[in-house]
């Protein structure tokens, strides 16, 4: 680490980094760089005293350790420590940045694995929706399922995220990716599961957050995570199921209906056409409710 840095010695590298970016995509940076220097040895602190060459070498088997994951996902956790070793450079915390010589893998339209309604259908009757955790993990999934919600989108909702617009319908404003605002109305099924879940929680105001852990902290999104494998593997489903997978069926399925690319634009809220382009694909997720209606759990 450089002596001459343009930053104060004590402050948090990384906080200072992540602060240049939307909170709602702050997490999923922080996450990759902490994992980066996780594997490396260290925090992010210690990651940037290490000389470049040692550096480089760690990061070339860095990248070989996460080449399980989708092209997309590997793409963006290269990119995130890209960022972060660009700003300690910029900042004159290190000389140069080694790993701006790594390069990231083309992204390609890789088939992402999804469920059949049969399949969504039996992972929501795995939920016990007698408990509060149950009936909390009931919305979450349908949020996803139904709306498509990324799980941060999910994990930063509070009680004033909630209101009835002009025709009294009940809708959902929140802050997206990209700190964007977004508005949704939301289905009866929706509403009637939040408002079960709201009978047994405790609020002091419409701040706090909706989704509570069993501590009274609010979730996260890798709780979301974890839950959404927990409930795919209760089921005995043998599918590699992630909350992004509800999401890509929920905008698959308005390119089924809709057909267009502004309403798919408008509710994946995907900036580019390209990006949109990759869900349009064949998908029969409006039966979902149906079966629902006719298992009785609606």
């Amino acid at each position: 680490m450089r002596t001459g840095a343009l930053l104060p010695a004590d402050q948090d590298l990384l906080t200072l980094w992540l602060n240049r970016y939307p909170k709602t995509t702050q997490r999923a940076y922080k996450r990759d760089v902490e994992a980066f220097a996780k594997f490396v040895g260290g925090s992010p602190q210690d990651v940037a005293k290490i000389d470049p060459p040692p550096l480089f070498l760690a990061a070339t088997k860095w990248v070989e350790s996460i080449q399980g994951l989708s092209s997309a996902s590997r793409a963006r956790m290269i990119a995130s420590v890209k960022s972060f070793f660009d700003f300690l450079e910029k900042a004159q915390v290190i000389q140069s940045n080694p790993i701006r010589a790594i390069q990231s893998p083309k992204i390609h339209n890789e088939k992402r694995e999804v469920l059949t309604p049969e399949e969504l259908d039996q992972v929501l009757l795995t939920v016990d929706k007698r408990t509060v955790a149950g009936k909390r993990d009931y919305c979450i999934l349908l949020l996803m399922i139904q709306l498509g919600l990324r799980r941060e989108e999910v994990a930063t909702l509070t009680r004033k995220n909630l209101s009835k617009d002009s025709v009294g319908r009940t809708i959902l404003t929140f802050i997206g990716k990209g700190d964007k605002e977004a508005t949704m109305p939301l289905s009866k099924s929706v509403i009637d599961a939040l408002d079960e879940y709201s009978f047994w929680t405790k609020a002091v105001s419409d701040s706090d957050p909706l989704f509570l852990t069993k501590t009274g902290k609010q979730i996260t999104g890798d709780t979301i995570f974890d839950l959404v494998k927990k409930y795919v593997e209760k089921a005995k489903i043998p599918k590699t199921i992630s909350p992004h997978s509800f999401r890509h069926m929920a905008i698959t399925e308005v390119w089924r209906v809709a057909k267009n690319v502004p309403d798919v634009l408008h509710f994946s809220r995907h900036k580019r056409v390209d990006t949109a382009l990759r869900y349009d694909e064949s998908s029969s997720i409006n039966a979902i409710e149906d079966i629902q209606k006719k298992r009785g759990i609606l």
